[in-house]
């Protein structure tokens, strides 16, 4: 609290959710999905942001400095060694991540924070096939 100038005592309001760093703001969201949420779903969402997010260096940017080029790093970080053990996670559990934080962070775009959700686009992983080419003689039969 402070106090005004005639000295009646005023709450501080509480810092926007573009202000505080991603950490912050997804402990909070997290805390908030646990209203709305079955028991499991939240205790599941929860470990994996205590897990992979809160650990990583992107809990410690600002939200209005989120980046998609900085969520496809740490995409492919938890899958190379998001494990506490240094092995990848597993795509089900990147997946299922990937979900969490979508959600979240469109709360801050519908409440007018963010222009646009940060990780909007689906993670695709491609692999180009190993087809052959056909020659002449082999597509003229």
């Amino acid at each position: 609290m402070f106090r005004r100038a005639d000295g009646s005592a005023r709450r501080r309001r509480p810092p926007s959710s573009i202000e505080l760093t991603f950490g912050e703001y997804l402990t909070d969201w997290l805390e908030d999905q646990a209203l709305l949420l079955k028991a499991t779903t939240a205790a599941r969402n929860r470990n994996l942001g205590s897990r992979c997010v809160l650990r990583h260096r992107i809990a410690r940017r600002p939200v209005r400095d989120l980046a998609p080029k900085g969520f496809r790093a740490f995409w492919r970080e938890l899958a190379d060694h998001g494990k506490a053990g240094g092995s990848g996670l597993a795509t089900g559990s990147i997946a299922t991540l990937d979900q969490v934080l979508k959600s979240a962070l469109r709360r801050i775009v519908d409440d007018g924070g963010l222009p646009w959700n940060r990780i909007q686009r689906r993670i695709v992983k491609v692999e180009a096939s190993e087809r052959p080419w056909l020659d002449s003689e082999q597509l003229g039969s």
